[in-house]
C-alpha cells in the first residue's frame, strides 16, 4: 500500500499501463569524519520499493561557501543537478542536454547518443528527509528554539506555542 503522495503524483497519474514508476526520496544528513573535527553533507537518493539508498552528492561543510549567501553557492550545484536529474527520472526518458543546460559535450558522447530515449522506468519523488539539524545548517530553516521566527518549517507555531496541543483534535 502505497500514500496518496506516490498515487497522486504526476508521474504515476501519467504513466500508461504497466509502467514502472518507483517511489524515490532525498535525503540529506550531516557526516562526521577526520576524527569529528569537520563533517561533510551528505545528498542520497533511497529507492522505496526497494529500501536502498544511493550517495549521489558529498560537500565537506568546512568547504562550502562563506561569501555571505549561506552555504547557497555551493548548494546551488548539487540542486540543479538533482533537479535535472529529477525531471528526467520523472518523464522515464534520459536528458536532452546537460545539467546546466548546456549542450552535451565531446566527454558525453555515451550520454549524447542516449539523448530523448526511454528509460524503461519513471521515479516519483515522494518526500524530502533531514534531521533538523540539517533543516537549521544547511537549508536555512529556523531552531526550534527560535524566538524571531516560527520554529517548525512546517506549522506556523510561535516557540511560546510550540509544545501545546491546543489545537489537536480527534479528526485533525
Amino acid at each position: 500500500q502505497l500514500p496518496p503522495c506516490y498515487t497522486e503524483h504526476k508521474a504515476v497519474r501519467e504513466a500508461s499501463d504497466g509502467e514502472l514508476v518507483i517511489p524515490v526520496a532525498l535525503y540529506t544528513d550531516g557526516i562526521a569524519h577526520e576524527k569529528k573535527r569537520d563533517s561533510a553533507l551528505g545528498v542520497y537518493i533511497w529507492n522505496l520499493a526497494s529500501r536502498t539508498h544511493h550517495l549521489v552528492g558529498c560537500f565537506k561543510k568546512s568547504q562550502l561557501c562563506r561569501c555571505g549567501c549561506k552555504t547557497w553557492c555551493s548548494l546551488h550545484e548539487i540542486s540543479s543537478w538533482l533537479h535535472w536529474a529529477f525531471a528526467a527520472l520523472s518523464t522515464g526518458t534520459w536528458p536532452s542536454d546537460r545539467h546546466d543546460s548546456r549542450a552535451w559535450g565531446d566527454s558525453d558522447a555515451g550520454r549524447q547518443i542516449c539523448a530523448g530515449q526511454r528509460l524503461g522506468f519513471k521515479a516519483a519523488v515522494v518526500f524530502i528527509k533531514a534531521d533538523w539539524a540539517e533543516y537549521v545548517s544547511t537549508f536555512g530553516f529556523p531552531a526550534w528554539n527560535s524566538v524571531e521566527m516560527d520554529p517548525c518549517h512546517i506549522c506556523p507555531a510561535p516557540l511560546a506555542e510550540f509544545y501545546g496541543l491546543d489545537w489537536l483534535t480527534p479528526l485533525g
